[in-house]
């Protein structure tokens, strides 16, 4: 069939705003560490405190504290302006507030 390259792609994505000044401020005061050994995983520290882990991956973004058994996903369409893992470690930090 001819011209059927015109229809490949996806031309009606629309980026995501970035986050904004409360979410990037909470974001922004978590430290990510890589850890010796591991390539994706990398640990997450608030105020010198080890809260867990995030990861970045193919699939998408993820988090998991110290306790849990699995990764939990989150959404990972995330603007490029916003800082690497954003979106794990706002998940991340959301599970902490709603578990306490």
């Amino acid at each position: 069939m001819r011209g059927n390259h015109l229809f490949l792609g996806r031309n009606d994505y629309v980026e995501p705003a970035p986050l904004d000044g409360p979410d990037l401020t909470r974001v922004r005061a978590v430290e990510i560490q890589p850890i010796e050994g591991n390539k994706t995983w990398r640990k997450a520290v608030l105020n010198g405190q080890h809260i867990g882990f995030v990861t970045s991956r193919m699939h998408g973004q993820y988090f998991r504290t110290q306790d849990m058994d699995s990764w939990m996903p989150v959404p990972s369409d995330c603007n490029p302006k916003d800082p690497e893992h954003a979106q794990a470690v706002l998940g991340l930090l959301n599970h902490i507030d709603s578990c306490a």
